[in-house]
């Protein structure tokens, strides 16, 4: 019996290491306690089953890195040239994403951070924080009652990856709390002429 993420306070943090990636988790939050209760996660050897050497790999929502450090030690296992590609707008947790990357150092120089939100233009929006999770972080307007507010920058896809010379993408995954269909409209380009893999969060509700 594991107790659950408000049995911990606010700040509790230990290091774990899952799937030979070690992490710095706060068990206060949702999202870092899944990692710390070793919930089973398949989706990253999903996407790795289907991708192509040489190719990047996109994860837009990244939080913490659960799904792109894995990924990034994999394909550094396997001796790949493919870069990796965290997205995570929370200026917050990419602090705790970058000390993540840190403690993974032997596998993480083709692994990219990207700081700011990803849409259907260039710009800035408001970004919304959940304090008890911070995987449910949205730009989507139906927020959770007591959810932090912030501005971030706002990219698209297209233009960032051009600018930075990224490549092809083979992989773009997607969790982003109802903000898809944007984040897919700012990357024309890429969906054209990558074709690559998707992986989408979808809900009834999005």
């Amino acid at each position: 019996v594991l107790p659950l993420s408000k049995h911990f306070d606010r700040g509790d943090r230990v290091e774990v290491t899952r799937d030979g990636v070690r992490y710095s988790v706060d068990r206060s939050d949702y999202m870092q306690w899944c990692i710390w209760a070793d919930l089973v996660d398949w989706n990253w050897k999903h996407c790795l089953a289907r991708h192509v050497d040489g190719t990047a790999v996109l994860d837009v929502g990244a939080n913490v890195g659960a799904f792109a450090l894995k990924v990034c030690r994999e394909l550094h296992d396997r001796g790949s040239s493919s870069r990796v590609v965290a997205v995570e707008p929370n200026p917050t947790i990419a602090v705790q994403l970058r000390r993540n990357v840190d403690l993974n150092r032997s596998f993480t120089s083709s692994l990219d951070l990207w700081e700011f939100a990803v849409g259907d233009h260039d710009g800035e929006t408001e970004f919304h924080v959940d304090p008890i999770n911070t995987g449910g972080g949205r730009i989507a307007s139906d927020v959770r009652r007591g959810a932090e507010s912030m501005r971030v920058p706002l990219r698209t896809l297209d233009a960032v990856t051009a600018e930075k010379a990224i490549g092809k993408v083979g992989i773009l995954k997607v969790d982003v709390e109802g903000f898809e269909p944007e984040v897919l409209a700012g990357a024309t380009r890429i969906l054209g002429d990558d074709r690559p893999v998707l992986y989408l969060e979808v809900s009834d509700d999005w």
